[in-house]
């Protein structure tokens, strides 16, 4: 009973050592395939049956005549390298990617200085189309009011106005009036004087007439011979004239014919006042004579008594 009990037990050991034996180097297989799936590149290998479809994954690719053997790669196709706007300066590589004018590019050979699109670049996606106009917005709220910026330049000066309509009637100044009345001879061309008024500063409006009468007679000239004549009102202190009138005429058509000159605005310094003169003359193209003329002298002060 004893020996049975103990043959027994050697058995029951021996078998136990043998399944550990097989259960290790099954370990070790299935670590040794396991560490090479999938292999360094990625490579995942395996045996299809051809018949019933089993399909188990091999460390080495190596199949059964009744398999067919496949494999595949479990690391995807290398990506590209987004390198942002695309710059004329810049290297670029295969695979790299740029933006420009609103697409994108891919390089599909390394270059630089290459603008896209070419040869040297894929489209990747093109600038989309410019959308519809979005609906206006509400209008927010009014901001604070700014301080008030400085004054811009003076603008050209614009065109002048319409004229305005004519003022009231200014109250009527003061005025003075010197006349002459003498009997003169016109016989040449030179200026004779017929007559003078001084003065005092201020600002006047003048206006003078001199009276002209012709004579003729069969011993002194045909009366229908031409005269030129004309009075002046002259600056007393120089000469200068003020203004004048000239006429050509007849000389039996100058009788009572008036010569007007007038002054709108004469303006007199303080510095001892100002003498006008009235000078007449005629160019002596005929024999007839000019004789028994008056005139006279009208200042009328702007704003102020003599």
């Amino acid at each position: 009973m004893n020996q049975q009990h103990t043959g027994s037990r050697r058995f029951g050991h021996r078998r136990l050592t043998s399944i550990l034996i097989a259960a290790i180097a099954v370990a070790a297989t299935v670590g040794v395939a396991y560490a090479a799936i999938p292999d360094a590149n990625g490579v995942i290998r395996a045996c299809y049956s051809r018949s019933g479809g089993a399909l188990r994954v091999s460390d080495n690719g190596t199949c059964k005549s009744t398999e067919i053997s496949l494999t595949w790669n479990n690391v995807g196709p290398a990506g590209l390298t987004w390198r942002g706007e695309w710059a004329s300066g810049s290297s670029y590589s295969a695979r790299d990617a740029v933006a420009y004018q609103g697409s994108s590019y891919i390089a599909i050979f390394a270059n630089q200085g290459s603008t896209p699109p070419n040869s040297n670049w894929m489209l990747l996606a093109a600038k989309g189309d410019k959308g519809d106009t979005g609906a206006t917005g509400a209008t927010g709220a009014t901001g604070p009011t700014g301080p008030q910026g400085p004054a811009g330049p003076t603008g050209p000066q614009g065109p002048a106005g319409p004229t305005g309509p004519q003022g009231p009637t200014g109250a009527a100044g003061s005025s003075a009036r010197i006349q002459f009345e003498d009997f003169h001879a016109f016989a040449g061309t030179t200026y004779e004087y017929i007559t003078g008024m001084s003065l005092p500063e201020g600002t006047y409006a003048i206006t003078s007439r001199a009276e002209l009468k012709g004579h003729c007679t069969s011993s002194a000239g045909n009366c229908n011979d031409t005269l030129y004549v004309g009075c002046y009102l002259r600056d007393a202190s120089n000469g200068a004239s003020l203004g004048g009138s000239e006429q050509r005429a007849n000389v039996e058509g100058l009788d009572n014919q008036f010569l007007s000159v007038t002054i709108p605005s004469l303006v007199v310094a303080p510095a001892g006042g100002k003498t006008v003169e009235l000078w007449c003359f005629n160019d002596g193209s005929a024999s007839g004579t000019l004789g028994s003329h008056g005139a006279d002298i009208l200042a009328i002060k702007v704003g102020g008594t003599f």
